[in-house]
């Protein structure tokens, strides 16, 4: 694979990682919050989207850095 191709798909990996750090961290957060307080529906459907979306982005970013340097 060119040199472009493994820079590029490195580069969507590291995208993934970070997006799954942050959205574990906000369903982290809302999580201690809805502890405390009520939350509304919107912030409940957002804990359990963001939950669903940190291993999807996490499987996402290891097949690309797989892909990217397998090949």
């Amino acid at each position: 694979m060119p040199d472009e191709a493994v820079r590029i798909f490195n580069y969507l990996g590291t995208i993934f990682i970070l997006l799954s750090i942050i959205s574990f961290v906000i369903a982290f957060v809302l999580n201690i919050v809805k502890k405390q307080v009520d939350l509304n529906d919107f912030l409940k459907k957002f804990q359990i989207v963001c939950a669903i979306l940190t291993p999807a982005f996490l499987i996402i970013s290891i097949v690309l850095y797989v892909f990217a340097n397998v090949f």
